[in-house]
């Protein structure tokens, strides 16, 4: 097949410079900040401020149950950085703000749009299971992941998201395909480039830190969080695939169980948890369309451990600390 598009820096400049300026424009100040808190703040403050409903989303987040440890509410972002921390106030916004750029956009058809909320749910649960997996780990290494984990398909989301004919075209060819290994090879043909490569593309161009490189350029690579947010990545995968085996299912849990050196038995109920803990928290941040494609509790009920050893689904702080 040839490709009808000259590559990377094509699809980099048309999502950065003409279809997601605003996003990538935020993301890039907001990566770029020192760890001054002061100057942060006003800087993340003006780059939302005239953005009523995404501050709404951000302070109804970081009032959840996740974020919010039994204090009371936070009605301001200042506030909401001084009880937090900015390094999770920024990140709060960056998904805030990435989910209503890729979900909002109307003009897609309903198979291309119905694409992108499936791979939005899958990113939003990889990390999710990211932050979870690295719990005992310091909270600044957990928030990095986290993002890293949500922007690992950033190129393929974006593309899905604005690229209107190109992406319908590309929709119709995949759906004959039967595995992930003919996807790749059909979507590389068809655009010049791999998604990986449109995604480090945007992370270059947007300052997307060096943790995202990193886990795209050598996933294979042993550091914990390197290696965590593959296999976060890998078991979302197996989850949302329902042709799936309960073998490959299996190896993906012990895996990440063995990350954590936790019994199966205990992976599995924080990853129940965890579970709940995604559904609910994409309510908190608008993207209640995402439940349709995200894995429920029940998903996991032939592997799950008996009901009476199952922490309660409201108890999340064993998962975040």
């Amino acid at each position: 097949m040839k490709t009808n598009f000259p590559g990377a820096d094509y699809w980099v400049r048309r999502i950065s410079e003409q279809e997601m300026p605003a996003l990538g424009s935020m993301i890039r100040t907001l990566e770029q900040l020192a760890k001054d808190e002061v100057s942060s703040m006003a800087v993340l403050g003006r780059s939302i401020m005239h953005d009523n409903a995404l501050t709404s989303r951000v302070l109804r987040v970081a009032n959840s149950a996740i974020y919010n440890k039994g204090i009371s509410q936070v009605t301001t972002l200042s506030r909401a950085a001084v009880v937090l921390g900015f390094d999770v106030i920024r990140n709060i916004c960056i998904t805030a703000k990435l989910l209503t750029s890729l979900l909002e956009n109307k003009n897609m058809s309903p198979a291309v749009y119905q694409r992108l909320l499936k791979l939005m749910a899958h990113s939003f649960q990889s990390a999710m299971l990211t932050k979870m997996m690295l719990a005992d780990y310091g909270e600044e290494l957990q928030e990095e992941a986290f993002i890293a984990s949500l922007l690992y398909h950033l190129g393929e989301s974006a593309f899905w998201s604005v690229a209107g004919q190109p992406a319908e075209e590309l929709d119709g060819l995949l759906t004959n395909c039967d595995d992930n290994i003919s996807r790749l090879q059909v979507s590389r043909d068809y655009l010049g480039l791999s998604f990986n490569q449109l995604t480090q593309g945007l992370a270059r161009s947007w300052g997307l830190g060096e943790l995202l490189m990193k886990s795209l350029l050598n996933p294979d690579e042993r550091t914990p969080e390197v290696r965590t947010i593959f296999l976060a990545n890998k078991l979302s995968d197996v989850m949302s695939d329902s042709n799936a085996s309960p073998e490959e299912l299996q190896r993906r849990l012990r895996q990440c169980a063995e990350l954590m050196a936790l019994p199966i038995t205990e992976f599995q109920q924080r990853l129940q948890l965890c579970l709940e803990a995604t559904r609910r928290l994409s309510i908190d941040y608008g993207a209640k369309v995402l439940l349709q494609h995200l894995p429920k509790r029940e998903t996991l009920a032939q592997l799950a451990p008996s009901p009476q050893l199952v922490p309660r689904v409201a108890d999340v702080s064993i998962l975040y600390g």
